[in-house]
């Protein structure tokens, strides 16, 4: 049962996560994750205003996917809907 209580909430839950990446136009970006159902795009905000600070940042993109994740072993499994909430910003005045 404990099993069960453990991928249920890493299916519903995650955390933001970012790593940098150039963009189409050269400029040194921030790739920005938060995955899971229990965090929203404020969470992705409030991530790129933390990498940029006062300077500000320009979002160049953002998706936002729906899927569905399953896991199973010999104790049982688990299924549900999962978000993913991405992200890519370039903090203004440079990286």
């Amino acid at each position: 049962m404990r099993i069960l209580i453990v991928i249920a909430a890493a299916l519903l839950a995650g955390c933001v996560t970012d790593s940098p990446v150039h963009t189409a136009d050269g400029r040194l970006g921030h790739l920005v994750l938060c995955p899971g159902n229990g965090l929203s795009w404020g969470h992705c905000l409030k991530r790129a205003g933390e990498l940029c600070g006062a300077r500000g940042y320009t979002t160049i993109s953002k998706a936002d996917e729906s899927g569905f994740a399953a896991s199973y072993n010999a104790y049982g499994g688990a299924a549900g809907t999962m978000r993913q909430r991405s992200m890519v910003v370039a903090c203004k005045g440079g990286a």
